[in-house]
C-alpha cells in the first residue's frame, strides 16, 4: 500500500491493515462485480496504458500491496518487482507468484525510507494510491528518481479530491474543492476512526505541481473511474452479476478516460511522467 514514510506507528499500522486485507487486494479490489473492483480495474487499465510497456522493460511497483499490477505487467515485461512496507502484502505477492509459476515477478519489503534496488534499475515504475498517504513525499520521489533509468517513465495515481472529484460529487460540493481532514497520527485505531489514512488531498493541478517539484517531466494528466451516483455500490453489486453489465461498465470507464472533456472528472488522477535525461547524455 505504501512505500516511504517515517512517523511512529506508520509501518505497524499498515502491517496490521495488510494482515486483514492482503487477500482482497488480489480478489475483491479488482472484481468488476463491485464498485471498488470496477474502480480498481479502471485505474489499472489507465496505469498500464500510459506505461507503454515493452518486452524489454524492467518495472517496479512502489507501494505494490499484494502485487496485482506487478502480475499484470509481468505478462509483458522481462522483469517486474514490487515493494511495500507491509510484510503480509509482500508475502501474498510471493505466494501468488509461486502458486501461478510467475518466474519474472519478485517482491521485497522496504524499511520505509528507501527502495531496496540499485540506481537506474528500472525503465518503468508504478506508484499508485501511495502519495496521498505519505506525510512528506520528498524522499519517496527522490528514491523513485534514483531507481529509474534516465528517460524512464513513471505513472502515478492518487484520489482526485479524495475520490470526490466525479461529476456527482462536484455537484454535491458546488464545484468547489471539498473540505479535507488529514490523518495526523498513525495506528490501527486512528485508521479506523479516520477512514482512509489520507494525509493530503490533491487536484490534478496540485498533484502535477507536486510531481514536477520532484524533478519529473510531466507527459500526461488524466483520470480514471467515472461512474458515480447515489447508492452506486449497491446498484453495481446487482447489475454486474451479469457478464454483459461487467463488460458495459468497464467499457464506459475506459471510454470516459479517453474523452478529453472528462479527464479531470474521475475518482482518481492518473499522471505519467519521465525522469529527465541529462543534457548531452
Amino acid at each position: 500500500m505504501n512505500a516511504i514514510a517515517s512517523p511512529d506507528g506508520y509501518v505497524s499500522m499498515w502491517d496490521a491493515f495488510a494482515k486483514r486485507k492482503a487477500h482482497s487486494y488480489l480478489t475483491d479490489k479488482y472484481d468488476l462485480r463491485n464498485i471498488v473492483g470496477l474502480t480498481g480495474m479502471a485505474r489499472e487499465h489507465e496505469i498500464l496504458k500510459h506505461l507503454e510497456l515493452k518486452p524489454s522493460d524492467t518495472l517496479i511497483d512502489v507501494g505494490c500491496a499484494s502485487g496485482h499490477q506487478v502480475f499484470a505487467a509481468a505478462s509483458v515485461v522481462k522483469r517486474a518487482a514490487g515493494v511495500d512496507v507491509a510484510a503480509d502484502f509482500v508475502n501474498a505477492g510471493k505466494k501468488y507468484a509461486e502458486e501461478h509459476g510467475i518466474k519474472n515477478a519478485e517482491f521485497k519489503v522496504t524499511d520505509g525510507t528507501t527502495i531496496p534496488y540499485p540506481d537506474a534499475s528500472f525503465t518503468k515504475l508504478i506508484c499508485s494510491e501511495v502519495i496521498e498517504h505519505i506525510p512528506d513525499s520528498t524522499q519517496l520521489l527522490s528514491e523513485i528518481m534514483r531507481v529509474l533509468v534516465p528517460g524512464g517513465r513513471a505513472v502515478f495515481t492518487v484520489p482526485n479530491w479524495n475520490s470526490r472529484g466525479t461529476v456527482w460529487k462536484r455537484i454535491i460540493y458546488g464545484f468547489k474543492e471539498p473540505p479535507f481532514t488529514p490523518m495526523t497520527e498513525f495506528s490501527s485505531d486512528a485508521l479506523a476512526a479516520h477512514g482512509d489514512a489520507h494525509v493530503h488531498q490533491f487536484s490534478p493541478k496540485s498533484f502535477s505541481d507536486r510531481i514536477r517539484k520532484g524533478g519529473f517531466e510531466i507527459e500526461y494528466v488524466g483520470g480514471a473511474a467515472y461512474i458515480d451516483a447515489p447508492k452506486i455500490g449497491r446498484i453495481i453489486s446487482i447489475t454486474n452479476r451479469l457478464a454483459f453489465f461487467r463488460w458495459l461498465t468497464y467499457g464506459i470507464e475506459r471510454m470516459l478516460a479517453a474523452t478529453p472533456g472528462w479527464k479531470a472528472l474521475g475518482r482518481h488522477i492518473v499522471l505519467a511522467a519521465r525522469k529527465p535525461v541529462a543534457h548531452g547524455a
